[in-house]
């Protein structure tokens, strides 16, 4: 393989990656409103023809559509919460209890009968 090749290949990796993680971070549904519009914002810029340095220049006109998205989607990841633990999960979950159980429509279940009384 070519090195021309070789580095088109890398180039086309690079931007599917960064397509998919784009596509995940506007589907994510703990990712807030703000950091997905700050995302849409920099798509919109990167499509747009209209640039501060024109695309037809050599490298450096993309470069200032890169640095706009990559610094979009650094932002987005920022703003997500930090996952958390499964103890600190539990210790803020209510125990459930059998009276708490409803069915669809909101009634209760029939009460189950004793286990003695089945015999």
């Amino acid at each position: 393989m070519r090195d021309w090749q070789m580095v088109a290949v890398i180039v086309v990796g690079v931007l599917l990656l960064l397509a998919f993680g784009i596509r995940a971070l506007l589907r994510g549904r703990k990712v807030p409103n703000r950091a997905k519009l700050v995302i849409l914002g920099a798509v919109v810029w990167l499509l747009s023809p209209l640039d501060p340095i024109p695309d037809f220049m050599p490298a450096v006109g993309v470069l200032d559509d890169l640095v706009v998205l990559i610094a979009a989607v650094r932002y987005a990841l920022e703003q997500l919460q930090p996952p958390q633990s499964t103890e600190e999960r539990l210790e803020h979950r209510e125990p459930v209890r059998p009276t708490d159980w409803r069915l669809g429509d909101g009634r209760r279940p029939p009460e189950l009968p004793d286990r003695d009384r089945r015999r």
